[in-house]
């Protein structure tokens, strides 16, 4: 799940996935008010695949074409993505792959024609492997809206999305774990109640035992709260037996949004992570209401 990353055209919406195990497999659904668009999909693989084939087999099962007319190819993306299709109205095909993750990536586009390929084309050419920032050692993450920019090593593990809200969450070698969420109608989740309110509320339900809340001067004009927790460790028997890990928690209030951002980490009490978590939401942060 983080080897890849693509733009969207702007009235696309995700209406179905599947993450269960998004490091080896997964899959989008694709739609706009219209109807679907398509679907996009990854699997792991043990060997550089025969592209052009698989796309002639796709056309002749998954298409329903008995007879496979005349495929078209062009490449996008510096050559990387191969695009296909037969004629018009009928689905098309658009495939990359990702050698050094042994990663082919497939999409199923809904009815060829002239202005869906213009839609798609700067979708497949913005096609790109999602590597940490050589310079900053931070590794970019976005979906459902949420973004956040991530200390190196970490990988994504599951996704939780509902009309209102998402929590993507990550862990590293170590089973140090970062959840990040997005809260909208903060107003109706918050009850009257203020951020750090709030969010203490949240962590307590976790069954968390939180050591310190902290308020902070708000960051142009979010209401901004800091928490120290502790729990048990996540990884086999350290749920049972182990020592109790450290927890530092952030959320802030966005008004002009109604939502609140939050993130939690979780980890050894050794960690040294805080600092490079300090700025996990920079750009939303910094964007001025």
């Amino acid at each position: 799940m983080s080897g890849f990353s693509f733009l969207l055209p702007r009235d696309w919406e995700i209406t179905a996935y599947d993450l269960d195990d998004a490091e080896r497999e997964g899959r989008f659904s694709f739609a706009t008010e219209k109807g679907p668009m398509g679907q996009f999909s990854w699997r792991k693989i043990n060997a550089s695949p025969d592209i052009e084939r698989i796309i002639e087999e796709v056309h002749r099962r998954y298409l329903g074409e008995d007879t496979a007319p005349k495929i078209r190819f062009t490449r996008h993306a510096n050559g990387r993505v191969y695009l296909a299709h037969t004629r018009q109205g009928e689905r098309f095909y658009a495939s990359v792959f990702n050698l050094s993750k042994m990663l082919l990536c497939e999409w199923i586009f809904d009815k060829y024609s002239k202005d869906m390929a213009e839609l798609v084309v700067p979708m497949l050419d913005s096609f790109t492997d999602n590597a940490p920032d050589p310079a900053t050692k931070r590794q970019f993450f976005a979906l459902f809206g949420l973004e956040v920019s991530l200390p190196e090593g970490y990988h994504f593990v599951d996704l939780e999305a509902v009309p209102t809200s998402v929590t993507m969450n990550f862990e590293n070698a170590k089973h140090y774990k970062i959840s990040v969420h997005r809260f909208g109608l903060a107003d109706v989740y918050m009850q009257g109640a203020d951020t750090a309110n709030f969010y203490h509320r949240c962590l307590y339900a976790r069954r968390y035992a939180i050591r310190d809340i902290r308020k902070l001067p708000p960051v142009n004009g979010c209401e901004t709260v800091e928490i120290d927790y502790r729990a048990r460790g996540k990884f086999g028997f350290d749920f049972l037996l182990g020592p109790w890990w450290h927890g530092f928690a952030s959320a802030f209030y966005k008004k002009s949004e109604n939502r609140i951002y939050a993130f939690e980490h979780l980890g050894s009490q050794f960690s040294k992570e805080r600092e490079k978590l300090k700025d996990i939401f920079q750009q939303k942060l910094t964007a001025k209401d």
